[in-house]
């Protein structure tokens, strides 16, 4: 999925940088405005970051690292990608899998990141996704996957919140929400290996 999403990251690159002859001697800032005027501003910010510092030894560096879909390279743009999953693309899923599905975001249609995303999207479940999400990111970056075990479907705002806190941490923690009826209330969360238990079955 990553490698996936890394190759049409490229292409939206490569699509700006063809029509636009000077793209890469232009300031970051402009790098960056153009990258939101022919996306949107809904474009990853990781993303919109990561490509207005990009120069023609980093296209080439991409391009040979997400070329070998069998055995692919995660560089710094992996990093961008992974980033954005980790914070930004929380909100979408949130959003895609509610009662708000119709009001999909601008970038979703109008790049080819958008659409492989929407298309990944559309084919998976939440839970599918999430299980890729969290098990790519600890292939890539043998970093944190935090796991939130709750009796009942968390708000939006709530899981915001705990996501936040462990990002503050690791800005690569992915954490993956389960709902487990047996823990009766509270919460179960495991993060670096450590188990945090708020739940209520052993308060009965």
């Amino acid at each position: 999925m990553i490698n996936e999403l890394q190759t049409s990251a490229l292409i939206d690159s490569i699509r700006i940088i063809k029509d636009n002859e000077n793209f890469l001697s232009l300031p970051e800032k402009d790098k960056a405005d153009l990258f939101k005027k022919i996306y949107s501003d809904e474009y990853p910010k990781s993303l919109i970051q990561y490509f207005s510092k990009i120069t023609e030894e980093m296209i080439f560096e991409d391009k040979k690292n997400t070329i070998n879909i069998k055995s692919p390279v995660y560089g710094k743009l992996a990093d961008a990608i992974i980033e954005f999953l980790t914070s930004e693309f929380t909100e979408i899923i949130e959003d895609f899998y509610s009662s708000a599905q119709s009001s999909k975001n601008k970038f979703l249609e109008n790049s080819s990141f958008g659409r492989t995303l929407f298309k990944i999207l559309d084919e998976s479940t939440y839970s599918e996704i999430s299980e890729t999400i969290s098990s790519e990111i600890y292939k890539i970056k043998q970093n944190n996957i935090v796991i939130i075990e709750s009796p009942v479907e968390l708000s939006k705002e709530f899981k915001n919140k705990i996501r936040k806190r462990y990002l503050e941490n690791d800005p690569f923690a992915f954490s993956v929400f389960k709902i487990n009826e047996d823990i009766v209330g509270g919460l179960k969360i495991l993060a670096n290996s450590q188990l945090l238990d708020l739940s209520w079955v052993n308060r009965i």
